[in-house]
């Protein structure tokens, strides 16, 4: 009986992996060694399972979960000791300034939200996943934040040209696509800060916009959203990027067909970068000694104690590969 060959899956956050660092690829796909932690990565997670719940299990006609926004920083406090408690052990740094930052980032974050959505309708799909047949043995997959209705108002002030005869174009659904953005670091929400987003974005945005535009796209029967919306939770600030057409899905073809050629030829270079690799869950771990290409493999980890203790010996990998001729485009 023939084995069943799984399909190889592509999201936005391994394109910007990649973009980032292909060697965090290596650890976390291959080697499959789960990241250290930080306060900033956690607290966006975090964030994002919070606002979640002020949607599950209302009572009567409550707008949300937690029936006062004091409840729910409350809840806030609570849910942050726990976490931090459990997973500070796995934290790339321990340090209780941060700690007590990232927890008012926290209050900050859902202080916004809860009092900006009190009047708005609830999301009509929260945290979806989709996995879409991207090529032969490729999928695209992801999952956004938050799907929402946009009224005919909100698409004529901001999408004029999409209003057809006073109508929404055939090729639009009423629909914004929802990203909510604490300020982890790989995003810039500099431009959205500062001037409500005439800047140009990184990117980390662009890459995301493109890929769930697309995907929104596909699993709709070819309609697209009216946008895709990045909502900075610590200053309440949103932007609508529009990203879609022949010239963005060439563009996130060129980004898929690199990474998938990276994972099928099995070579992943490090991009070293101090802000980056500061950041990095694997930063640790790659200042060790690692020597890909001489197909050698010897990986320490180190305990408390700073003793080094063998996880990984002497993982051999024969690699047969063939020089890519995709290259990310520049945008």
């Amino acid at each position: 009986m023939e084995k069943t060959v799984k399909a190889i899956q592509v999201s936005e956050s391994l394109i910007n992996a990649m973009n980032r660092c292909p060697k965090e690829v290596y650890f976390r796909k291959v080697l499959k060694i789960p990241p250290k932690d930080s306060y900033d990565k956690e607290c966006g997670k975090l964030a994002h399972s919070f606002i979640k719940l002020l949607y599950r299990k209302k009572r009567g006609e409550r707008k949300y979960f937690y029936k006062t926004l004091s409840s729910a920083i409350k809840a806030w406090y609570r849910v942050w000791k726990l976490t931090c408690d459990e997973k500070e052990p796995n934290f790339l740094l321990i340090d209780k300034d941060q700690r007590l930052e990232y927890q008012r980032l926290g209050i900050t974050c859902i202080s916004h939200y809860y009092n900006e959505n009190l009047q708005k309708s609830d999301p009509i799909a929260m945290e979806k996943g989709f996995n879409i047949p991207w090529s032969l043995g490729v999928n695209l997959v992801g999952k956004w934040d938050q799907l929402r209705t946009a009224t005919h108002d909100y698409i004529a002030t901001r999408r004029p040209e999409i209003i057809v005869n006073g109508v929404l174009s055939e090729s639009y659904l009423p629909i914004v696509i929802v990203e909510l953005k604490t300020g982890y670091f790989d995003y810039d929400l500099g431009p959205i800060r500062s001037n409500g987003g005439t800047n140009k974005l990184g990117l980390p945005e662009i890459i995301q916009a493109i890929t769930y535009t697309e995907a929104f796209r596909r699993c709709h029967a070819g309609k697209y959203p009216v946008g895709h919306t990045i909502y900075d939770l610590e200053t309440g600030k949103t932007r609508l990027i529009v990203k879609e057409g022949k010239l963005c899905q060439e563009i996130l073809a060129d980004y898929v067909n690199n990474a998938v050629d990276i994972i099928q030829n099995q070579v992943y270079p490090r991009y070293p970068n101090k802000d980056k690799c500061d950041a990095c869950g694997y930063k640790m771990l790659c200042l060790e000694n690692i020597d890909l290409y001489s197909y050698k493999t010897a990986t320490l980890v180190f305990s408390e104690s700073n003793e080094p203790k063998k996880e990984f010996e002497q993982l051999k990998f024969k690699f047969k590969y063939k020089k890519s001729k995709s290259k990310p485009p520049v945008i």
